[in-house]
C-alpha cells in the first residue's frame, strides 16, 4: 500500500511520465537514501590512540581482512578473513598496529585514518601512510552456524 502512495507520489512529483519512468526514478531515490546510512569518519591524530582502546574492547567476534594498495603496484591482499584481537595506535613510535589471530600487521608514521561506519558498526578503516600507501581493513562478522 505505501509503495504504491509513494509511487503516485513519485509521479506527481516528476510530472505525467510513464510509469515505468516514475519507478525508475522512485528507485534511484531510494538507493540513493540508503547510502545516507553510511558515515565516513576522519580522526585527529591525538584522539587515535583513545578511539582504538575504545573499538578493541568492544569488538565482539569481528574478523578481518587486510590489503594494502600501492600506487607501483596496484592492491595487495596481505591477509584473508581471519578474527581480529584489536586494534591500536602506538603514539610513542607512531605506528598502527591490527592484530589478527595468525597476523600482526604494522602500519609506520600513518598520515590518516579514515573509518567507514554503517548503522550496525565499522566496516572499513582506511590508514595512509606518508608515503601515500593506503592500507585497507575491512571488518566483517563471521558467519552464523545453521542452526
Amino acid at each position: 500500500m505505501r509503495f504504491f502512495a509513494l509511487l503516485r507520489m513519485t509521479m506527481w512529483i516528476f510530472g505525467t511520465v510513464s510509469v515505468a519512468m516514475a519507478f525508475k526514478r522512485f528507485i534511484f531515490i531510494v538507493v540513493l537514501n540508503k547510502k545516507e546510512d553510511k558515515m565516513i569518519k576522519k580522526f585527529d591524530k591525538s584522539q587515535w590512540e583513545g578511539f582504538f582502546d575504545k573499538v578493541s574492547k568492544n569488538l565482539g567476534s569481528k574478523e578481518a581482512m587486510i590489503e594494502v594498495v600501492e600506487k607501483e603496484i596496484g592492491d595487495q591482499v596481505e591477509t584473508k578473513a581471519q578474527p581480529l584481537i584489536g586494534l591500536s595506535y602506538d603514539p610513542k613510535d607512531d605506528e598502527f598496529v591490527v592484530t589478527l589471530e595468525k597476523h600482526e600487521h604494522i602500519i609506520p608514521q600513518p598520515k590518516e585514518i579514515a573509518i567507514d561506519e554503517e548503522i550496525d558498526g565499522i566496516k572499513l578503516i582506511e590508514v595512509v601512510e606518508g608515503d601515500g600507501t593506503k592500507h585497507l581493513i575491512r571488518l566483517m562478522s563471521p558467519l552464523a552456524l545453521p542452526q
